[in-house]
């Protein structure tokens, strides 16, 4: 019974404590290393999102269409998904290869875009090269395959993402 009693006369004393700890520990008394508090950390962490997502979300797109988006900071995404049909001809050294080939983006870009471009087909099919025509309207893809193939229906991905403005 004795024990019962030490803990309700200790009860008010922990939970006074433990507001206390509380207390200091709010994001408003949490010093970091840098000198700022927890609380003006997360205020910016806060106003650079909304920053971001005003530029980004929803109400940051200026213009889409097929193939694109431009977005009102200045970036633009321009993809193409599509299937053809290649010849691997051409030797380079231990693989055959189409010859470059012309895919033109949605919009052009004001400056060299980055772009990611894949190949697949059943004869391991993979881009070798990638070059930017120097209007950047246009991008130019190698296939290569192990095996010189005619009429080999080839799945190709591009993205390029750069500036519109």
């Amino acid at each position: 019974m004795s024990i019962l009693t030490e803990k309700q006369i200790l009860k008010p004393y922990i939970k006074k404590a433990t507001g206390y700890i509380k207390s200091l520990l709010s994001a408003q008394h949490v010093e970091m290393n840098n000198g700022i508090t927890l609380q003006s950390t997360v205020d910016q962490i806060n106003n650079n999102l909304t920053l971001l997502n005003s530029n980004l979300g929803a109400g940051g797109i200026v213009e889409s269409g097929n193939g694109y988006v431009r977005y009102r900071d200045g970036t633009q995404l321009c993809w193409t998904a599509k299937s053809a049909t290649y010849n691997y001809s051409t030797a380079y050294g231990s693989v055959y290869h189409t010859g470059i080939q012309y895919f033109e983006f949605a919009k052009a870009f004001i400056t060299r875009p980055s772009i990611t471009a894949s190949a697949g087909s059943a004869g391991l099919t993979y881009v070798a090269s990638i070059r930017v025509s120097s209007d950047w309207k246009s991008v130019g893809l190698i296939f290569c395959n192990p095996a010189s193939t005619s009429g080999l229906l080839t799945d190709i991905s591009i993205i390029a993402v750069g500036r519109w403005k």
